[in-house]
């Protein structure tokens, strides 16, 4: 094995790729999660993997040294498998069997940061070290332990990360074997790849935060107070119908289809108004729309085996939209299957548990509020009302993600600490987890940020829950906006030290900001100076300002979240445009 990834690494390094570290890290997160996901459909019913004490560790490993950092407080499959692990501890000297295997468990009990003590994983890794002639330094950290244990075991734990210019390259080189359900064969191997992959993505994404810019972009251009929507749109479907544009009948990134993208601009054409499309436009989402419906799987699922749940949501908004019959059935038999995916007491889940009620990118991935959001338009969009089962489970997550103790009262626990509720009413991307930052809170407990555009995802969806405007969550919601309204930019990452940080994911963000407040029906929105805004000339007006000539609308602050491929940008714009009427 050291030998191949030797020559892998070599041979990588004399491929030079095209993509930049920064979009091939994003694209690495889709593959990891689906070769995840693979491994949880692998779980036995003991909990073990293969039932295997190695194979098992090995799995937990990759989870926790994954791009999504698990812990054994995201989900009840992974405190089943860690459970399971602690159940193979022997009771004489604390092993779990053979040296490799104490080591591997160790190394696992560790990195999932789990709530069983830290003298369980050192007593073990301890014991196993010493029978391997080597010992374990009193007060060790993880990261030395991880040493030991590579030392000790070679070639096959864990992998080393290969070099930044080199990543990419073997990541596509690895990903070539990926099988049908996207994990890589039996646990042992799909835990290793998984690895190995995770060390590409942390590369390349220490890379692309060395080119980082330090400071700031030039500031945006001005909105612009006279515009015409109706020729903004029409050069943006021309750019979007430009074969340069397209994979075949798909759209995508960097010469990739993704059905993902596809139900994006798909979406965005459907924003046009009927009497401004063109012939052109209408065949392209006629032919859209049939393919996807044509891609839907038996299980009801659009998608190509990432982010399950996105996708089919994207898919249904389109679908929904659609005067088919056809089209319609396909739409019911998405909304079941998206409905299956929610964190509940079908998924093991209850309601104590801190992610109850939301949904994550494929199911097993940690739920979150833009993945919640984008499920909770396409249930909407297929005829879920506020009684519905799956909204109302879903107001339990929301509430979760709001900064307000009064009716947030849950104490969240993940691997950076303990997380409690703050007060001034924003949404966060999920219980105890916040890209804007954390904020030190009281006795050692810590504070998510609230930040825009999932404040805007909070507030819609307290709203589709049926929540009235009188009550208290969502007036603090709204509130927030009020204060930090802006259409420049993300706002809530005032103490980031990225300065492009307020800039990541502008056109999600003015999407989410459009279709919320007509969703709301505020006409104005009164900010913290007590100026008025009427936000839908205001937001025509800054996509007009940053429309470019061919037509397209493109992130050049920051590429983040693929809002550096101009197809997608341009679809998000389009789809706010329509508010803005």
């Amino acid at each position: 094995m050291k030998n191949r990834l030797r020559s892998l690494l070599l041979s990588a390094a004399l491929l030079a790729t095209a993509f930049t570290p920064a979009s091939f890290a994003q694209s690495l997160g889709r593959p990891i999660d689906a070769a995840l996901r693979s491994l949880r459909a692998k779980q036995a019913s003991s909990g073990l993997w293969a039932e295997s004490v190695e194979d098992t560790a090995l799995v937990l490993y990759a989870y926790a040294t994954s791009p999504r950092k698990f812990t054994v407080f995201d989900g009840p499959w992974l405190r089943r498998g860690v459970d399971a692990l602690l159940a193979q501890r022997k009771t004489g000297d604390g092993s779990f069997g053979t040296p490799r295997e104490s080591v591997l468990a160790a190394l696992a009990i560790e990195a999932l940061k789990t709530d069983v003590g830290v003298e369980v994983w050192r007593d073990a890794a301890r014991g196993a070290l010493r029978s391997l002639g080597q010992d374990l330094p009193e007060g060790a950290s993880g990261s030395a332990l991880a040493a030991l244990a590579r030392k000790a075991l070679g070639e096959n734990l864990p992998p080393a990360e290969p070099a930044p210019e080199a990543a990419a390259a073997l990541a596509e080189q690895l990903l070539a074997t990926k099988q049908a359900d996207g994990g890589f064969g039996e646990p042992r191997a799909t835990a290793l790849q998984i690895l190995l992959l995770s060390r590409c993505n942390d590369a390349l994404a220490r890379k692309a935060a060395a080119n980082a810019p330090r400071k700031a972009n030039a500031a945006l251009p001005a909105p612009l107070a006279r515009y015409d929507l109706a020729s903004m749109r029409a050069k943006a479907a021309r750019f979007l119908l430009d074969p340069a544009q397209r994979i075949g009948e798909r759209w995508g990134f960097a010469g990739n289809a993704d059905l993902g993208i596809t139900g994006m601009v798909i979406g965005g054409l459907l924003a046009i108004p009927v009497e401004e499309r063109s012939p052109e436009v209408a065949e392209a989402i006629t032919r859209g729309l049939d393919l996807l419906a044509k891609t839907q799987r038996a299980d009801g699922s659009i998608h190509e085996g990432q982010v399950i749940a996105y996708s089919t949501s994207i898919a249904m908004l389109a679908l929904a939209r659609s005067p088919k019959k056809e089209h319609a059935e396909a739409l019911q038999k998405a909304r079941a299957f998206l409905v299956g995916l929610q964190s509940d007491e079908g998924e093991g889940y209850d309601e104590n548990h801190k992610y109850y009620g939301g949904i994550g990118y494929g199911g097993s991935e940690r739920p979150d509020l833009s993945n919640l959001q984008k499920a909770l338009d396409a249930l909407v969009a297929s005829g879920a009302g506020p009684e519905d089962a799956a909204l109302q489970k879903a107001l339990v997550f929301l509430q979760r993600a709001q900064n307000r103790s009064e009716s947030n009262q849950s104490e969240i626990v993940n691997g950076d600490g303990t997380f409690i509720a703050g007060n001034d009413g924003g949404g966060i991307y999920a219980p105890g987890e916040s890209h804007a930052g954390l904020d030190d809170g009281p006795d050692g407990k810590r504070i998510a940020r609230s930040y825009g555009s999932m404040t805007y995802a909070l507030l819609k969806g307290f709203l589709y829950a049926g929540l009235p405007k009188e009550d208290g969550r969502v007036k603090a919601a709204f509130d927030w906006i009020s204060r930090h309204y802006t259409i420049d930019e993300n706002p809530g990452f005032d103490l980031s030290a990225d300065p492009s940080a307020g800039q990541q994911g502008l056109y999600y963000y003015l999407l989410a900001m459009a279709k919320t407040l007509d969703l709301y029906g505020a006409e104005q929105v009164v900010d913290a100076a007590g100026r008025p805004h009427a936000w839908r000339s205001e937001i025509a007006g800054r996509l007009a300002a940053l429309q470019r000539a061919d037509g397209s609308w493109m992130n050049s602050q920051s590429e983040r979240w693929w809002e550096g491929n101009a197809v997608l940008a341009t679809a998000y714009a389009l789809q706010a445009l329509e508010f803005c009427r």
